[in-house]
């Protein structure tokens, strides 16, 4: 029993460490003689970019609806030998900078074409041929919503600090006629407090007139 259990923590570290399987979700996975996996995931109707285990050696991802690859997605795919990314929805804005500089590495490895789906303008361009001027605007713009980010914070601040002001000074209205009422009790003189204090006050001002 010890021995079994012993067997399963290590099956359990095992996964754990080596991470997730090498077949994402809706794909078909197989090993290669040559070592690693071939990972196809073509006309699958995908949309965004499947997790994919380091040893993929062959990447299918043709004939989807890819826009876009998220940052660092594919950093760690080092045993890649083929892949296939063309036939896609490619958004070659400023998100498809990252997918640029990483077919620019890739260039001695065999692909098909990949090619600029949008904007129109940019339809049937390779990827990798785009202007690199292109993304130095890019840059630009990332830098104006950087400080509209932190305008917008340094508002949401100002605003905070402005609401506790007025918080305190409603504290301190509330306790007034507690202390109007503690002096009217020293000299002597009685009142009822009543539940509404701004007729308290009227009130006493009132008698202070007629005396």
């Amino acid at each position: 029993m010890a021995l079994f259990m012993g067997l399963a923590v290590l099956l359990f570290i095992s996964h754990t460490v080596c991470g997730a399987q090498p077949c994402p979700l809706l794909c078909h996975c197989s090993q290669l003689p040559l070592g690693g996996f071939r990972v196809n995931c073509s006309a699958r109707h995908l949309t965004d970019m499947p997790k994919l285990h380091p040893q993929t050696s062959e990447l299918l991802l043709q004939e989807n609806h890819l826009t876009t690859v998220p940052l660092g997605s594919l950093d760690t795919l080092d045993s890649l030998r083929f892949f296939n990314l063309s036939h896609n929805q490619w958004d070659c804005s400023c998100d498809i900078a990252y997918l640029k500089r990483w077919l620019e590495v890739q260039a001695t490895t065999f692909s098909m074409e990949v090619t600029c789906s949008n904007p129109v303008a940019l339809n049937g361009i390779s990827i990798v041929n785009l202007d690199q001027d292109m993304f130095s605007k890019c840059s630009s713009t990332w830098c104006f919503l950087q400080l509209f980010m932190d305008f917008c914070l340094f508002l949401a601040f100002l605003l905070l600090l402005i609401l506790l002001h007025y918080m305190i000074e409603c504290r301190g209205l509330k306790r007034r006629p507690l202390i109007l009422q503690s002096k009217i009790l020293d000299n002597g003189q009685e009142y009822k407090w009543k539940k509404n204090k701004r007729h308290y006050i009227r009130s006493f001002i009132n008698d202070k007139r007629k005396h």
